[in-house]
């Protein structure tokens, strides 16, 4: 996947390119299963009409741009994570403009001629809700109108599970409660993040092994409280349970985690953790989805202090 960064600069062109593209339009964070029904149907439409599949994204978020605050966003898949989504996806070309306060202002008419025609956009892909231009004032609807027969347009139509709409927005507010288990139903996959072993103290007993695992900056965490994980290091999968005491979102954070069956641990060593289960914060509520497997981690549970 080739990968072009933009910097938007008043008259100031954008670099040429020469492939007619099939483009869609989102921030994607999360790349959850709306994304994903964007993705395959530009894909599907590139496929037909013989063209590459563009994906144009955006970076920093706009909340963290046009909102006064110190504290970094938390994403749910910070930059590194989204591109490989967008590869495993089968993504040919990957635009990512710069969000800034002068981005921020263009118009949708300024936006469409600049970042849609002047990137070769020959058909475009993008959800029934996507907003473009200053203030959001374009729509999918100004969108088809605007083309003046330079491209084309398909509007994906909204996902639901449960009656309610597949979002970032219901994902984060899932994280924020804990839910972690109910998120497959709309990431299409357990809540993932990267992490360093940063530190190996002894087994607590033959089965577990004790690691303290700083996640990268840039992720959204859950709650704090005590959940089941799953933490692949290099080609393995090991259960495990782990301990989040603080919630600084956006930051480096460093977690306390005991993996079964464990003995491939040493400091460096990059982690995915997969976040499987909520079991209990320090108010002891625990939700009515906790899966009997609970008791079978019971020493290791007890081992926590919150």
């Amino acid at each position: 996947m080739e990968i072009v960064y933009l910097e938007h600069r008043r008259n100031q062109p954008l670099p040429i390119q020469s492939d007619s593209l099939v483009m869609a339009l989102g921030f994607f964070d999360g790349v959850h299963l709306g994304h994903r029904r964007i993705l395959q149907t530009a894909k599907a439409i590139a496929l037909q009409k013989q063209m590459k599949l563009a994906v144009l994204t955006f970076f920093p978020h706009p909340k963290e741009v046009l909102q006064a605050s110190t504290a970094p966003f938390p994403y749910l898949s910070p930059l590194p994570v989204k591109q490989a989504a967008f590869v495993e996806m089968g993504v040919d070309k990957l635009f990512i403009v710069e969000f800034t306060p002068e981005f921020s202002c263009l118009t949708p008419k300024a936006f469409v001629d600049l970042y849609i025609v002047g990137l070769q956009g020959k058909h475009v892909v993008a959800g029934f809700d996507f907003t473009y231009g200053y203030k959001g004032e374009g729509n999918m609807d100004l969108l088809q109108r605007a083309s003046n027969g330079q491209f084309t347009v398909t509007v994906v139509e909204k996902l639901e599970y449960s009656n309610q709409k597949i979002s970032s927005t219901v994902i984060r507010n899932l994280l924020s409660a804990g839910h972690v288990a109910l998120i497959p139903d709309f990431l299409g996959d357990y809540y993932e993040t990267w992490g360093t072993i940063r530190a190996t103290p002894p087994r607590i007993q033959l089965s577990y092994r004790k690691a303290k695992i700083l996640v990268e900056a840039g992720y959204l965490l859950p709650k704090q409280g005590v959940y089941k994980i799953q933490a692949k290091i290099e080609e393995r999968w090991y259960d495990g349970i782990c301990h989040l005491k603080k919630q600084e979102q956006g930051g480096a954070q460093e977690l306390d985690v005991q993996l079964l069956g464990c003995s491939d641990i040493a400091n460096g060593k990059q982690v995915k953790l997969r976040w499987v289960e909520f079991y209990f914060d320090k108010d002891n509520r625990v939700p009515n989805h906790t899966s009997s497997d609970q008791e079978g981690d019971r020493y290791a549970i007890r081992s926590f202090s919150l």
